[in-house]
C-alpha cells in the first residue's frame, strides 16, 4: 500500500525543528517516512509564514531546516490553493466538452515545480539545487506566486456572506456554488480554441460541486466557520484555511491550528465527496499516534 500523505501546518513543522521538546516525536516523523508508513506533505506557505514577523534571519534559518528535512525523508509539495481549484474545474470541464487535458496533480516532487512555467526559469539549476532558499532569496517570484492567494480574503468573505445565509442548511445554494466556479472556468481550450458561453452556461447548469474536492471543501469550511458564533476571525486564520483547503482533500492526514482542526472535523462529519477526507489532529504526536496504528493494521491486512 502507497504511504500515508502527512501535512504539518506551520506552526508544527516549527515545532518540530526548532524546539527542543519536540525532538522525540521529529524522531519518530522521519522513522515513520523512512520505513515507508508516510511521507512528508509541504508547503510553499511555509516561507510566507516564516517571513511575516520581520526576523529574516530566523526565517532563513528555519527555511534552511525545511529544506533540509525534504532532503533526508520522503516527501512531496502541495500546489497552491488557488491552482488546485483550477485545476478541477478545468479538468472537468475540458472532459464535459470533449476536450484534451492533462491535470496537474496536487502534488510534485520539488518545490520549483509549484510555480507555473518553472521550467523557462534562467537559473532552474539553481532552483533545483537549493530547493526553499532559492525562493527566498527571489521577493519578486515568490510574491508573483502568491498574487492570486492574496485575494483569498475576499474570496472567503464572499463565501462566508454566502453561507451567513445558509447556517442550518445542508449546503450553500446552487446559484452561488454557480457562480464561484464561473470565475474558474477556462476561456480557451489548451490548442487555443476559444470556448463559447454556450458550452460554459450548460457546464454551470449540469454540474456537481463535489465532484471539486478543494472547492467543496472550502464551501463547507466556510459554512463551519461561520457557523462558530465565538469566532474571532484574524488574519491568521486566512493562513490556516489555506492550509487546510490545500491539505485535507488531497492528504492522509493533517495536523492544523486547533481552531481549524474543529472546523475540519465538523465537515468530515457531513461529507459526501467521493474521497475521503483527511484524518485531522491540531497535535504531532496525536497524528504520529494515529499513522502508527494505522501502518501496523495495514500490515495485519497484507
Amino acid at each position: 500500500m502507497p504511504p500515508l500523505k502527512l501535512f504539518l501546518d506551520h506552526w508544527a513543522i516549527v515545532d518540530l525543528l526548532e524546539t527542543p521538546s519536540f525532538a522525540t516525536q521529529k524522531e519518530r516523523l522521519v522513522s515513520l517516512c523512512k520505513t515507508g508508513a508516510c511521507i512528508l506533505v509541504l508547503t510553499i506557505w511555509y516561507v510566507h509564514e516564516a517571513l511575516r514577523d520581520g526576523n529574516q534571519g530566523r526565517a532563513k534559518a528555519l527555511c534552511s531546516k525545511i529544506e533540509s528535512l525534504s532532503r533526508q525523508v520522503p516527501c512531496s509539495w502541495i500546489r497552491l490553493r488557488t491552482e488546485l481549484q483550477r485545476d478541477e474545474v478545468e479538468a472537468e470541464f475540458f472532459r464535459f466538452i470533449g476536450a484534451q487535458y492533462s491535470k496537474e496533480s496536487p502534488f510534485c516532487k520539488e518545490a520549483i515545480a509549484i510555480f507555473p512555467n518553472h521550467e523557462k526559469l534562467s537559473d532552474l539549476e539553481s532552483a533545483r539545487r537549493d530547493g526553499l532558499l532559492w525562493f527566498f532569496d527571489k521577493p519578486d517570484l515568490f510574491g508573483e506566486a502568491l498574487s492570486e492567494q492574496e485575494k483569498y480574503p475576499g474570496v472567503k468573505g464572499e463565501l462566508k456572506a454566502a453561507a451567513r445565509a445558509t447556517i442550518g442548511r445542508k449546503g450553500m445554494p446552487d446559484e452561488t456554488n454557480r457562480l464561484y466556479v464561473k470565475g474558474l472556468l477556462p476561456s480557451r481550450t489548451l490548442g487555443g480554441l476559444v470556448i463559447v458561453e454556450d458550452s460554459k452556461r450548460q457546464f454551470l447548469q449540469q454540474m456537481d460541486i463535489s465532484k471539486f474536492r478543494a472547492l467543496a471543501f472550502e464551501a463547507a469550511l466556510s459554512e463551519a466557520t461561520t457557523a462558530d458564533a465565538q469566532a474571532r476571525p484574524t488574519e491568521q486564520d486566512s493562513v490556516d484555511l489555506q492550509h487546510a483547503v490545500c491539505a485535507v482533500p488531497y492528504g492522509d492526514v493533517a495536523v492544523l491550528d486547533g481552531k481549524f482542526c474543529k472546523y475540519a472535523l465538523t465537515v468530515k462529519k457531513n461529507w459526501r465527496g467521493a474521497e475521503p477526507l483527511a484524518e485531522c489532529f491540531d497535535d504531532v504526536a496525536a497524528a504520529l499516534d494515529w499513522i502508527e496504528k494505522e501502518a501496523a493494521k495495514r500490515q495485519t491486512i497484507v
